[in-house]
Parts: C-alpha cells; structure tokens; sequence
C-alpha cells in the first residue's frame, strides 16, 4: 500500500476576526529571529461568513512572531519597525507601552482578540499555511450591539443650543 501526498487549503480572508488560544515562546528558525511567539490562532468570523455558512469559523491555524536581535549586542528584544508583526500584535493587544518597557511576556497575548488579512504564506503568497498580514493587525471588532447602535443614532438628541457664531469670518476675509 502506498501513499500519496496531503493537500492542505489554507484560511486567507481579507479580514478576519481572530481568538489567541495559545502562545508559547519557542527558537527561532532563523539567524536574525532567535527567539519567536507561537500563536495559535481561532478563527471567530470573518467578512465572507454569510456566503459559506461559516465554513472557517472555530478553523485554527498557527503563526510565528519574531522577536528581534540587536546586531552589535546580540541583545534579543522587540523590533521597534512598523513592518514587524510582533510589535504590532503587542501594541492591539496590550498597548504600545509594551514593546518597549521589558515587561512582555508572551502568555500576556493569551485570550486576545484582533482583526486581520490572513493570506497564504511564502513571499508570493502562494504558500501553503495561513498568515496574519503584519500591517492588518487591528483590535478586535466591536460588539454588534455597539455598531447598531452608532448606526441607529438619533442624531436630533444632540444638543446644539451653543452653536458657535461664525459670522464674523466673512468681515475678517474681505
């Protein structure tokens, strides 16, 4: 009996609500990444849900987030580039002072929730996992409730009874 290769379709959305359901801190795979955060990621919605009954809704998949190492000290830390996926996740999540106070620790990522472009990884996105898009991290979306009721605002409860008086603008300009 033989047996023959595994195809595995990866989860891309252009925006995807995403659950940390696991962090661990494990070696990098690479000279200038040395240290890394495992994030196991679930997938919670995404926009095109409707259109395939939710299809990739409770899909997990894992993802890779370098810390960075300091080419003079060999010092490990946070990258301080807007292009690095790690500091971006840390500054959703627990806020910019993060990346910079030396007191993150990967399990503070733990129960987080963000929204993001998943593609296909590899260079030309033509890969065969999932990846969080670095510059697409954003906080989790807000309630529905929340967005209805912005929606549905009743904009005559506004009080405009102090209205500022701009009729002078017109003497000052001539």
């Amino acid at each position: 009996m033989g047996y023959g290769a595994i195809s595995y379709e990866p989860f891309t959305r252009q925006q995807a609500h995403l659950k940390i359901i696991d962090v661990e801190e494990v070696e990098g795979k690479f000279e200038d990444t040395p240290k890394q955060v495992q994030v196991e990621f679930e997938v919670l919605g995404y926009e095109e849900s409707d259109d395939d009954d939710g299809e990739w809704i409770s899909h997990t998949f894992r993802e890779w987030f370098g810390f960075s190492v300091e080419k003079k000290t060999g010092n490990i830390g946070i990258s301080q580039s807007p292009k690095a996926k790690l500091p971006n996740l840390i500054k959703v999540t627990l806020g910019k002072e993060y990346t910079s106070n030396g007191k993150f620790e990967p399990s503070m990522l733990m129960d987080h929730e963000i929204r993001a472009r998943v593609a296909r990884s590899g260079k030309n996105e033509d890969g065969d996992h999932s990846r969080v898009k670095a510059e697409t991290i954003m906080g989790k979306p807000k309630p529905r409730k929340e967005v209805e009721a912005e929606e549905n605002k009743d904009f005559g409860d506004l009080d405009m009874s102090e209205a500022p008086d701009f009729s002078n603008l017109g003497e000052e300009a001539s």
